[in-house]
């Protein structure tokens, strides 16, 4: 409610910091050069100089043509800092911009939400966004280089939302139904895993630097599941 975000030193466990942002901040993106934050109802998205936790920029996303009503979702960062991406719920978009924050292409995509960026492909994996009534129930393929929607694959549960690749394949989980999916991203095989328990609302995964365990929180059960 206060619109800020809070960094917490991992060894400790302590805020170190909390920095004022954005109505409604969501997505968040971090290099070691900067943080991006997504601001739902701002129509903006913060950057933040980490070795101050002070916004440095603000990308106000009408200045670029698009409505108050876009809603940022998501960001996530080329390795090199060089081009950055953003989902809008609102405006159907999936934007790229370059180093200087100037959107530079774009793909139209219904509800994007969630990205994860393939490690060593020219890919860009889109899910859909949590705020939709109705989100389509297939995972987007984006060609990082041209921005061209190369597939949708079909996920067949209801609201795919969390998302993250290893390379070889793509893993996606619902919001609706305590199911997740991982995808070939070569053949586009789809292998749903049943996950036990009560309803969980699979929202957000994260992989192990080592790529061998695959971590997703679960807000209506409030647990981490492994």
């Amino acid at each position: 409610p206060e619109d800020k975000i809070v960094a917490i030193d991992v060894v400790t466990n302590k805020v170190v910091a909390e920095v004022l942002v954005g109505k409604n901040p969501e997505g968040i993106a971090v290099t070691p050069g900067a943080v991006w934050v997504s601001n739902h109802r701002a129509g903006s998205i913060s950057r933040i100089d980490p070795a101050t936790n002070r916004v440095e920029t603000t990308i106000d996303l009408q200045r670029h043509g698009y409505p108050a009503s876009a809603k940022p979702h998501h960001a996530v960062v080329e390795p090199d800092g060089g081009h950055w991406y953003a989902t809008l719920i609102g405006a159907g978009k999936v934007l790229k911009f370059d180093r200087d924050n100037r959107v530079v292409d774009s793909a139209s995509l219904e509800v994007p939400g969630l990205m994860a960026l393939h490690p060593t492909r020219d890919l860009l994996v889109v899910a859909r966004s949590m705020s939709a009534v109705n989100p389509p129930r297939r995972l987007a393929l984006l060609r990082r280089s041209d921005m061209k929607v190369l597939d949708e694959v079909d996920i067949f549960f209801p609201r795919p939302h969390a998302i993250a690749t290893n390379g070889d394949y793509a893993y996606v989980a619902s919001l609706g139904v305590n199911q997740l999916a991982s995808v070939s991203l070569d053949s586009g095989t789809v292998q749903l895993v049943d996950v036990d328990g009560p309803q969980h609302t699979l929202t957000q995964f994260a992989l192990s630097p080592d790529r061998r365990w695959l971590v997703v929180t679960a807000s209506s059960s409030g647990r981490i599941l492994v």
